[in-house]
């Protein structure tokens, strides 16, 4: 299923979009968009079989399989044509881009480690991961679960159920973890469908990343690798803490603080790892952000084309398959979709007289709009319009409001802390640099930063930073280019200038011949210069040459030391997730009771009898409720009552069908959810109206029988 819709997307994007790309690295750039584009495909592709057919089967997965095999079986004579006509100059986009397959096999082959560790890896009785999935990933296996198996088994996209709020309306983007679903009817297992996407997603971000890197400054992949590492490992001054005030760069220090939240006055630094706080946990950017990527990487290579002869064909093309990867982001990840239209929104401000004095260019990008307006517009009114907010909810927390993320801090000393010297560097990169970078493309993505500054678009704060890294992908081009200005580029300009002169062009022979004898003069002129060049100029031209490498190599050890060590720590860690009781357990719910039950149990995060069933709950995790925006101070009084036994209480039962309850170890360690502090008065309650239906070791599962209830006699 995987392999089928990337590799279909991949062929049908070379037979039909290859010749758009104005760039030596358009094999390169299909094949990275293939992986994202392709997968989002499939999901849709299976999410309306699923809709139609009102739940998910192997067949339908084996359907959309043999549909992208058939769509790259169609297009394979003209790819096969492609593939020979561009034989010369694909082997020239293998040299050139090869240390950056060097980078993206070392960074999937680490992707693949990390995925190993933290999805649910398999231990001694027991499943574990870490510190960085352990809050979010039971959320996805709740999600994934109903899809498969739970509340949204009957796969209804216009009435879609969340697993952790009894009668609301789910908003949230769901896509990947219902495509994890469509794996898991397959045959695969959890963890299996969580891993296995996740592995060519990873790839394509690093690629992705590179190549917006090689667009924004004119094709130096020193300067795309190099922004590749610092945004997968962007990081502040937390290490800091680890040398100042006094030495403790040991292993259990490393491991006992998560050094990119702490200062060395142990306050909070406002940033995350992009990898262990947002990649692992939060899968949905992992298959959004590659799409954010590709969208800008075909935006600028499309603006960079000329409204002259076929060049305005193939723009608008590159138009028209813009917005149409920023139409289906709203099932991956609404903030990458408000990211791109930012920055395009900016572009569009900056550029606006060119625009609008060059019709065709105006056409273009109504062509880019028409996808966004029609498709993915109003998939983000039906899907994120629906939330309702009380007014004691929204007096805490609204959520959207304009606020400062900084609140009263110096913002100077907060992001100086938070990302070290990556502001200023990046800063500098549109003062000191405007020839080295697309600086219209550039001075865009800063749109992102002042936004997220000043305006939070979720409940939690932190939730901003998935914004504040579409930003950071592009300011890591800007960073990632003055690191390379310091260490020179004469050498380099040389070797290109041989290089170009070098291959063949359709010039006059004349002219071909007379710039290969310059050339061959000029290296003539470069060996005498260095024959005649004194020990002593040598000696300290190799010392300036050095100090330029070590200042670069400092500050990019400066800005990824707190992420490396983020890294280290939760590659040292496990955390007990779920017991082999608690799987048994869970497993033994999800094959003997309704998919559409409703259960009260312990508003714990991690409970089994809502991670592995994908049921509802009555009431759950606080937190997840919180974030989503959902009033939940009513049925929390009435679930508090409900645990205690109150026989005032017991109506909410049927008013809700609620027919079972869990009791088992996990409680929470206030008292209203506090087993030691209920269990007479539930045992009294669950005696006169219910009976045990299933029980192992200490957990026991209840079912409530409503002919019992007062409002039934």
């Amino acid at each position: 299923y995987v392999v089928a819709a990337c590799l279909g997307t991949f062929v049908t994007l070379v037979a039909r979009a290859l010749d758009w790309f104005p760039t030596k690295t358009r094999w390169t750039e299909c094949f990275l968009l293939s992986i994202p584009l392709g997968l989002t495909l499939a999901g849709y592709a299976s999410l309306v079989l699923g809709h139609i057919n009102s739940g998910l089967s192997a067949g339908q997965t084996t359907l959309v399989s043999v549909a992208f095999i058939c769509l790259s079986i169609f297009h394979i004579p003209t790819f096969r044509s492609k593939w020979v006509r561009d034989k010369t100059t694909r082997w020239q986009e293998v040299r050139f881009c090869f240390p950056l397959y060097i980078l993206l096999v070392i960074w999937t082959y680490l992707f693949v480690i990390l995925l190993d560790i933290h999805m649910l890896q398999p231990g001694r009785n027991q499943m574990t991961t870490t510190s960085g999935t352990y809050g979010d990933l039971p959320f996805h296996l709740q999600l994934i679960h109903s899809f498969k198996s739970g509340i949204n088994a009957k796969v209804n996209v216009l009435d879609l159920k969340p697993t952790f709020f009894a009668d609301q309306t789910l908003v949230y983007p769901y896509l990947p973890d219902f495509q994890s679903a469509v794996l898991m009817t397959s045959g695969a297992t959890i963890r299996e469908a969580i891993i296995i996407p996740s592995i060519p997603l990873s790839l394509s971000l690093a690629g992705s990343i590179a190549v917006v890197g090689l667009r924004l400054s004119g094709g130096r992949m020193r300067v795309a690798v190099w922004a590749v590492l610092l945004s997968l490992f962007c990081g502040g001054l937390g290490f800091t803490s680890l040398i100042y005030p006094n030495w403790r760069f040991t292993s259990d220090s490393i491991k006992q603080v998560d050094h990119m939240q702490k200062d060395v006055n142990n306050r909070e630094i406002y940033w995350w790892s992009l990898i262990v706080h947002i990649l692992l946990p939060q899968r949905n950017s992992l298959y959004a952000y590659p799409m954010f990527l590709q969208t800008l990487s075909i935006l600028i290579a499309a603006s960079s084309l000329q409204s002259t002869g076929k060049k305005v064909e193939s723009r608008d093309c590159l138009f028209w398959l813009a917005g149409l990867c920023v139409s289906v982001m709203p099932l991956l990840q609404p903030h990458s979709m408000l990211g791109a239209l930012v920055v395009a929104l900016s572009y569009c401000i900056l550029n606006a007289f060119t625009i609008l004095k060059d019709l065709q260019l105006f056409l273009s990008w109504a062509r880019f709009a028409l996808p966004v307006l029609v498709i993915g517009i109003p998939q983000c009114l039906f899907l994120y319009s629906s939330r309702t907010l009380s007014s004691d909810l929204s007096r805490r927390a609204k959520f959207s409001d304009f606020e400062l993320v900084y609140g009263n801090q110096n913002p100077y000393e907060f992001w100086g802390i938070a990302l070290g010297p990556f502001i200023p560097l990046s800063v500098i990169a549109v003062l000191l640099l405007p020839g080295y970078l697309e600086m219209s493309w550039y001075v865009s993505f800063f749109l992102i930063f002042l936004t997220c500054n000043v305006y939070r678009f979720q409940p939690w704060k932190f939730d901003n930073i998935k914004l504040f890294y579409l930003w950071a992908f592009g300011a890591a081009c800007g960073v990632a280019t003055v690191l390379d200005a310091i260490v020179g580029r004469a050498s380099a300009s040389a070797s290109h200038a041989v290089e170009q002169a070098a291959q063949p062009t359709q010039t006059q022979p004349q002219q071909l011949t007379q710039t290969t004898k310059s050339t061959q003069k000029a290296q003539k002129t470069t060996q005498n210069d260095k024959k005649s060049t004194p020990p002593e100029q040598t000696s300290q031209l190799t010392v300036i040459g050095v100090i330029r490498w070590i200042i670069p190599i400092f500050l990019t050890l400066v800005m990824t030391t707190s992420s490396v060590l983020c890294l280290y720590r939760v590659m040292n860690e496990t955390y007990p997730l779920f017991s082999k009781t608690e799987l048994t357990l869970g497993k033994w719910l999800d094959g003997n009771i309704p998919h559409d039950a409703v259960i009260l149990a312990a508003p714990d995060h991690r409970h089994p009898a809502l991670a592995w069933t994908g049921r509802v709950a009555l009431l759950g995790y606080e937190g997840w409720l919180w974030t989503h925006g959902i009033d939940y101070s009513q049925r929390r009084r009435q679930v508090v009552s409900l645990w205690k036994g109150d026989a005032t209480a017991i109506e909410f039962f049927s008013k809700y069908n609620c027919r079972y309850l869990v009791r088992g170890p996990i409680m929470q360690d206030n008292g209203d959810f506090n087993a030691r502090n209920t269990q007479y008065s539930q045992d009294l309650m669950l005696k006169k109206y219910g009976k045990i239906i299933y029980q192992i070791e200490d957990w026991q599962v209840y079912e409530i029988d409503f002919a019992k209830l007062p409002n039934k006699q």
